[in-house]
């Protein structure tokens, strides 16, 4: 809207790797079920505005949802024994960040985004 500019970003990842050993009669199986949720909004001004060239400073907050299950299994000689490991933890950071956009011709551009911050997470960028 005029010079002020609103920025969201969203991301979701899930790992699930899974290893199955066996050596003689002793089988281990480990299965890792990892996912996270990141979530940023920042507002901004454009502090330079040409028809070939912008520039945009931004404030923000970054939040983060990480959940990791690590689940082992040992079968050996007729016995058998598991455990399940959960670590949940969510967190916020304070973010700033820049945009710019320069126009190579009327059907390229390139651009630059990078944030950084800190807080729950010590230091954090992109």
């Amino acid at each position: 809207h005029g010079r002020f500019v609103l920025f969201n970003d969203l991301m979701y990842t899930r790992l699930i790797p899974e290893a199955n050993r066996t050596k003689g009669p002793v089988t281990v199986n480990v299965n890792i079920d990892s996912y996270s949720f990141i979530a940023m909004s920042a507002a901004g001004y454009r502090v330079v505005e040409t028809p070939q060239f912008t520039f945009d400073v931004f404030a923000g907050v970054r939040g983060f949802y990480m959940d990791n299950t690590i689940s082992v299994r040992i079968d050996a000689f007729g016995y058998s024994k598991g455990d399940r490991f959960e670590a949940t933890k969510t967190w916020f950071d304070a973010v700033g960040g820049v945009r710019a956009r320069y126009e190579l011709d009327e059907r390229w551009f390139v651009n630059l985004i990078a944030f950084a911050g800190g807080g729950g997470s010590k230091y954090q960028w992109d």
